[in-house]
């Protein structure tokens, strides 16, 4: 996948198992590395940093993979961040590659979602 042409390798957390767990416990990403967190249907998403230590921004990504909200959040954090609406996605990066991205709420991120989906 890419984001605004850079590209992106992720990570796929598509069941119940997978998404609870996330990135806690990572001891490091690389700059284009990252965490897709798929979901059966749209949904008002929630996340936190329990146990999570590297510095992360998400961004919440509707049906169609366009972005919805990004928000940075805080290692170790138990304050939860919330879509403003119903998403199907969130993506999970290193804190400020979402920014020299230039990714903004009303993008789209290039992805294949049939090919997520079908996993």
């Amino acid at each position: 996948m890419s984001v605004n042409g850079r590209p992106l390798t992720v990570r796929l957390a598509a069941s119940e198992k997978e998404r609870r767990a996330g990135l806690m416990g990572v001891e490091h990403l690389e700059w284009n590395e990252g965490m897709l967190f798929v979901f059966e249907q749209e949904e008002h998403l929630s996340f936190w940093m329990k146990n999570t230590k590297i510095p992360l921004s998400i961004a919440f990504l509707d049906e169609n993979g366009k972005v919805t909200d990004i928000f940075d959040m805080e290692p170790y954090s138990l304050e939860p961040v919330r879509s403003s609406v119903r998403c199907r996605y969130a993506l999970e990066v290193n804190r400020g590659f979402f920014e020299e991205s230039g990714l903004g709420a009303g993008d789209s991120i290039d992805i294949d979602l049939e090919a997520i989906n079908s996993k």
